[in-house]
């Protein structure tokens, strides 16, 4: 039996704040090499968070918490299906409520819908 997170609301918590940093800095990376330039990505008025990395960490780990036996490929698929379904999601959301469009992967291999893409949904997997 593998190790596994307890799930409570303080390491969901952590998992949270965590996620919403590393996803802020791993998004700021990733711009920065496509452009040359830093861009301020957070998903927030105040602080380094970009609450969607966050969110779909607490979510994947509560899902994966479950399948935490299953083989590595099973688990990598797995969380690869719930980032790009989550992020696919949250873009819905954001257009249909708030009128807003944060991303556009429009143009990108393997993209649905301009919402999410295969490289992300590769991201996704590995965060896992």
């Amino acid at each position: 039996m593998r190790d596994h997170i307890r799930l409570n609301y303080y390491n969901l918590f952590w998992i949270f704040i965590i996620c919403s940093i590393l996803g802020l800095v791993g998004e700021t990376l990733f711009c920065y090499l496509q452009t040359g330039r830093i861009h301020s990505r957070a998903g927030l008025v105040w602080g380094p968070f970009s609450p969607i990395y966050g969110s779909c960490a607490v979510f994947m780990t509560i899902v994966l918490n479950r399948i935490r036996n299953r083989h590595l490929p099973v688990i990598i698929l797995t969380s690869m299906l719930i980032g790009m379904a989550f992020e696919f999601l949250v873009s819905l959301l954001l257009e249909r409520c708030f009128g807003l469009q944060s991303w556009d992967y429009s143009g990108t291999f393997m993209n649905i819908g301009g919402r999410t893409n295969l490289f992300f949904g590769i991201i996704w997997g590995v965060a896992g």
